[in-house]
């Protein structure tokens, strides 16, 4: 998935757009730089693969041609004016290009990001390990700060289970860090759940209350729920959860000091 820079968008249909500015009479000397411009846009927007031009391909092309002809005859003959007869020849290259575009646009994956919370949609979508401290990043494993990654993408794309699931994962990495952390060793793979971490870290002695009690609270309020199939989350739901999973992950990796 590429980002897409809508800049690039205006400002090549601005350098098109130039070619409004020629006029029946007008010398072609006085009219090479906005065709110059307009050609730039052109390649510009023929050359692109981010979103490529399909269905426009060929007009644009077409235009292209037109336009870089009339260049050609302006170095070859500066002080000729431009005709009526060119005008309506030109208009209806135009007229193809802009129906061509209008058919093909409305088509293009490109979508708004719509803000979550008070969270920088920048850093959900790019590197949402950055809503974690630098310090608390260094000592948690990097399985979880890839898993943070995939949550923080997915609740900005409006895949809310999906961030929800790469939230728990992200969280028991780093709950299991901890529990070797205090036990010294990971349980059987098959007592490898929240309850046996937190049972287990109990017994053992040593891990803060706190934390155990907030693993705990996760564990019944939001992971368990999340594993049946049925259940889907909302938008709020995820954020909540990943909310209180910064929580959890940060007293963690003090803990883990």
């Amino acid at each position: 998935m590429d980002r897409l820079n809508l800049y690039f968008t205006f400002d090549i249909g601005q350098r098109i757009g130039r070619l409004a500015v020629v006029r029946p009479g007008m010398e072609l000397q006085a009219i090479a730089l906005p065709l110059q411009l307009a050609a730039e846009g052109l390649r510009s927007l023929l050359s692109s693969s981010n979103p490529p031009l399909v269905k426009s391909r060929k007009a644009a092309e077409l235009l292209l041609g037109f336009v870089v002809e009339m260049l050609a005859d302006a170095q070859r003959r500066p002080r000729h004016r431009v005709s009526e007869k060119l005008i309506i020849y030109g208009d209806k290259i135009w007229d193809g290009f802009t129906i061509s575009v209008q058919m093909e646009l409305p088509f293009w994956h490109v979508y708004c990001v719509s803000q979550t919370l008070a969270w920088d949609t920048n850093i959900l979508v790019e590197d949402a390990s950055a809503m974690l401290p630098e310090d608390s990043q260094s000592k948690i494993p990097n399985e979880a700060l890839a898993d943070w990654r995939q949550a923080g993408r997915c609740i900005a794309f409006d895949l809310y289970t999906a961030s929800g699931f790469h939230t728990i994962r992200a969280t028991e990495a780093v709950i299991r860090e901890y529990y070797v952390h205090v036990v010294g060793s990971l349980p059987r793979i098959k007592d490898r759940n929240w309850g046996a971490y937190t049972r287990g870290m109990r017994a053992k002695g040593g891990a803060e209350e706190a934390i155990l009690r907030l693993i705990d609270n996760i564990r019944d309020r939001h992971r368990n729920p999340l594993m049946h199939p049925e259940q889907k989350l909302t938008k709020e739901e995820a954020a909540t959860l990943l909310s209180v999973c910064v929580g959890l992950i940060i007293q963690i990796a003090k803990a883990l000091s």
